[in-house]
Parts: C-alpha cells; sequence; structure tokens
C-alpha cells in the first residue's frame, strides 16, 4: 500500500468517524492540492494553465477546523454553566 493510499484510508476513516456531526472539515496541504488537481484533471473543464502542474503530496493530512464553530460551541457552554 502506498503512501496515497494510506491518506485516502485515513482520511475516509476520519469523515467515517464523524459522519453524524456537522462539522465542516477544510482539508490543505498536499494532499489536499492532490486531490484538487485530480479533480479538475478528471473535469476536462478548460483552464488558464496549459498544463496542471505536477501533484505533490507529503505523508499526512493537514485538516483545519472553522474558528467560528468552536467559538459558537463555546459560547454555548459558557450559556449552559449555571451563575453564580
Amino acid at each position: 500500500m502506498n503512501v496515497l493510499d494510506i491518506l485516502q484510508t485515513t482520511l475516509l476513516d476520519i469523515l467515517y468517524e464523524l459522519r453524524d456531526s456537522d462539522l465542516p472539515l477544510i482539508l490543505g496541504g498536499g494532499y489536499g492540492l492532490y486531490l484538487k488537481q485530480h479533480q479538475v484533471a478528471s473535469s476536462n473543464v478548460p483552464l488558464l494553465l496549459n498544463a496542471i502542474p505536477p501533484p505533490r503530496a507529503t505523508n499526512d493530512l493537514d485538516i483545519f477546523l472553522r474558528t467560528e464553530l468552536k467559538l459558537f460551541a463555546l459560547r454555548d457552554q459558557v450559556d449552559e454553566e449555571p451563575k453564580g
């Protein structure tokens, strides 16, 4: 199994575990670029570039959470705490 297969399996595992949550993930880094390039290459949409640069991927997943989601969760938690 190569690194790209492991990254795909890991990403799918994460998405499966979060399937019941309303938590959007942002995938960045080399693997995010790789997936975007793959999507663009398979879409046959005309590009401004003559050729798509060769994909690159590292051996990790760069996953980002939206900050406002954390703030809403924190605000809700603070609102629920007893005041006193």
